[in-house]
C-alpha cells in the first residue's frame, strides 16, 4: 500500500508530466501543422503525375508546389487561415501528447 506521500509524488508525476506535454504541444504545433501540409501536397502531386503518366489527366502542366519553404508555408497559412490554421488539431494532439508522456514518464 502506498503511503500519502507516495501517492502525491505519484500524482506530481502525472501532472507534471502532463502539463510538459502541453506546453511542448503549444510550442511545437505550428510546425506539425505545417510539415502535414507539405505531406498532404506532395501526396496529392504524386496522384496527379500517376493519373498524368497513365493518360487519365487530359493536361500537361507542369506542378508547382503551393509553398516554396516553411517560412512560406507559415505565412500563407497565417494569411489565409489566421492563427487558428496553424493550431487546427491542438486539443487532440495536446490530448495524445500528455497520455503518452504521462504514460512514458510514470513506468
Amino acid at each position: 500500500m502506498l503511503s500519502t506521500n507516495d501517492r502525491l509524488k505519484t500524482s506530481c508525476k502525472y501532472a507534471f508530466a502532463a502539463l510538459n506535454a502541453s506546453f511542448i504541444t503549444h510550442i511545437l504545433h505550428p510546425l506539425d501543422v505545417i510539415k502535414i501540409r507539405f505531406q498532404s501536397i506532395i501526396e496529392k502531386n504524386v496522384i496527379k503525375i500517376i493519373f498524368h503518366l497513365q493518360g487519365h489527366d487530359g493536361s500537361s502542366r507542369n506542378i508547382v508546389p503551393k509553398y516554396q519553404s516553411i517560412g512560406s508555408a507559415f505565412n500563407e497559412i497565417y494569411r489565409s487561415e489566421g492563427m487558428r490554421g496553424l493550431y487546427k488539431g491542438l486539443i487532440a494532439s495536446i490530448f495524445g501528447q500528455s497520455l503518452s508522456r504521462v504514460i512514458f514518464f510514470t513506468m
